[in-house]
């Protein structure tokens, strides 16, 4: 799953602007993006583009076009590929006028005074994160459309079959309702879902709202169903219904989501061969994580193979598994002497408690992320 497994580097040039922070905080809310912003002239000089880079410039004066027009050809010299976003606040800026050597870059006029990140921008980097330059969205797609009734039915029969857990999202209310599957309305097929405890917060911001479109994922054994449902509605405090959409998608469990972490910032400890071991995560999935090793731990990690009584925290909780199997070692940075390796291991025993705190965390981020899949899809 390339989105999320190899982000897209979004740079931010000019990050100064009073609107920087709110387009900052925008961005780093999209899914397969890995965001950086260049403040100061010297960072500007030191930066290399690669070529699937995005380039966000703001033109907030007339002075600063000119200066635009010199970085970009600077940046297409070393890396002709890469995308340019231009995002002006001129009225009067036409965009033909020194567009019409950079045929990747986009011009997006906006007010100096909105804040965030324009949805315009978000729709461009999203088709790019996921559709690339390319126009076949088979290719690229992590998901699989279902939209016949057969197998719309058997998905939704091995939901049923085994209670299985869901999240449900409302759209724009930045909510999200742990629940598992209970069963189908006959009288107007709504899908019907139980709320697990644990969920009065979100309950209690939902209070009042009125029917709206939501999100929806279903964890099954073999897949994690997504679609957009039209409305949802609570049928009694703890019941949810959820009107049938009109097509699925699907991602198989082998190309499960695979969630990049920032570097360094989610230690773990376990042990091996009786020794305790220190490091930090670089992503995790339902079936596993990667941790980072020094060289000179590498060869004594593979020998043990296995792990045990892991412990770390996602968003406050504490995450313990019980046993890992080492799976894969690759090098992630180099360095002279200081080499740092990327170790993948697979869960072998994880505690209920854990499971379940591990489901919510990635089930969160999978609902966004299939969220920006929609917004790229629609551009």
């Amino acid at each position: 799953m390339n989105p999320v497994g190899a982000n897209i580097r979004v740079v931010v040039v000019n990050g100064r602007s009073l609107r920087a922070p709110g387009m900052m905080k925008g961005l780093s809310e999209l899914s397969g993006v890995k965001l950086e912003c260049l403040e100061h002239d010297f960072e500007r000089s030191w930066f290399r583009p690669q070529p699937s880079d995005i380039l966000i410039f703001e033109i907030a004066a007339l002075p600063d076009i000119q200066e635009f027009i010199r970085t970009m050809k600077a940046y297409r010299a070393s890396s002709p590929e890469f995308l340019g976003i231009v995002v002006s606040s001129l009225k009067s800026l036409r965009a033909d006028d020194f567009l019409k050597d950079f045929p990747n870059t986009q011009l997006v006029p906006t007010s100096s005074a909105q804040p965030g990140l324009d949805p315009e921008v978000a729709r461009i980097i999203q088709h790019q994160v996921f559709f690339g330059n390319s126009k076949e969205e088979t290719e690229k797609s992590p998901f699989k459309t279902v939209r016949t009734i057969e197998e719309r039915a058997k998905l939704l029969r091995d939901a049923l079959h085994s209670s299985a857990l869901a999240s449900i999202a409302p759209e724009g209310l930045k909510v999200v309702l742990n629940c598992h599957m209970d069963g189908v309305d006959s009288a107007n097929g709504a899908l019907l879902f139980k709320i697990l405890p644990g969920s009065e917060a979100a309950l209690k911001k939902l209070e009042g709202v009125p029917p709206t479109k939501t999100v929806v994922t279903l964890s099954l054994k073999q897949s994690r169903v997504f679609f957009r449902s039209p409305t949802f509605r609570f049928v009694s405090p703890q019941i949810v219904a959820v009107e049938p959409p009109s097509e699925f998608q699907i991602v198989q469990r082998r190309s499960d989501f695979r969630w990049p972490l920032p570097p360094q910032s989610y230690p773990i400890t376990a042990r091996f061969g009786g020794h305790a071991f220190k490091s930090m995560l670089v992503d995790v999935s339902m079936g596993g994580l990667a941790l980072e090793c020094a060289a000179g731990e590498l060869e004594a990690l593979k020998k043990a193979g296995t792990l045990r009584d892991a412990e770390f925290e996602l968003e406050g909780n504490l995450i313990k598994i019980t046993e890992l199997e080492l799976r894969h070692s690759a090098l992630l940075k180099k360095g002279s002497g200081n080499e740092v390796y990327r170790l993948g291991y697979q869960f072998k025993e994880v505690p209920a408690s854990s499971r379940r705190l591990l489901a919510e965390f990635l089930g969160s981020r999978s609902l966004a992320y299939f969220e920006n899949y929609l917004v790229a899809k629609a551009s």
